[in-house]
């Protein structure tokens, strides 16, 4: 049972995480861009996917303070890439949705 709840919140937390990026992305976009959640939903399973390999092969090798950046740097490649934006709307876009996943994920500790 406990990890039914632990599942449901953790998808409760994406669904979030999905509907910020979603809403930042559109107010970030040139004036008749539109951005599909489809893409918005596959830039959070990439990002996902990068803090984790982020965080199990680059942490061990040089701690924190060299795989953080790297995640960074990962998170505005995707975030450009995926919804094809601007390299500073995508900066934008990837701190803000940083620190909206931090205070998230801060609740699951």
């Amino acid at each position: 049972m406990p990890i039914l709840i632990s599942a449901f919140l953790l998808f409760i937390a994406f669904v979030i995480a999905a509907g910020s990026l979603w809403f930042l992305a559109c107010e970030m976009s040139p004036l008749g861009y539109e951005v599909s959640f489809g893409r918005v939903v596959t830039a959070i399973i990439l990002m996902a996917v990068s803090i984790l390999l982020t965080s199990k092969f680059l942490a061990p090798m040089g701690g924190m303070m060299f795989s953080i950046p790297v995640f960074a740097a990962v998170t505005v490649l995707i975030v450009k890439l995926a919804l094809r934006l601007s390299f500073s709307r995508s900066v934008v876009i990837a701190l803000i949705y940083a620190a909206i996943w931090t205070i998230a994920w801060g609740f699951f500790d």
